[in-house]
């Protein structure tokens, strides 16, 4: 908590690498605020970012909002381990109502 609080006194100082730690953090660790307005005021800074994508699109679909799927895909063009990470929530969406054949390409991204 004392790094949360260190980020926030930086203000609008904080770098992008700083912006998501502490998005992340209140995700982690700070049940009285809501994270998912952390990392949508930090969008502005770092628009299109995808690992900011992961999140968002995370807690979405984390609350039934199917508007998280978008932020996924948008995240899915990350190579990496963010885009592996948003194929497993999009096929665990997915999946879990009974849409297998929509889950397919995000099944193969994960091959």
């Amino acid at each position: 908590m004392d790094r949360i609080a260190r980020l926030e006194a930086e203000g609008q100082k904080l770098g992008v690498s700083d912006r998501l730690e502490l998005a992340m953090l209140v995700e982690r660790y700070d049940g009285a605020r809501d994270p998912l307005k952390v990392y949508r005021d930090m969008m502005p800074q770092m628009p299109g970012r995808p690992d900011a994508l992961l999140g968002i699109g995370r807690l979405l679909l984390g609350r039934e909002d199917p508007s998280g799927i978008g932020y996924l895909r948008q995240a899915l063009g990350e190579d990496g381990a963010v885009g592996l990470q948003a194929a497993v929530l999009l096929v665990e969406h997915y999946e879990s109502r009974g849409m297998a054949e929509v889950a397919e390409p995000y099944r193969e991204r994960m091959a």
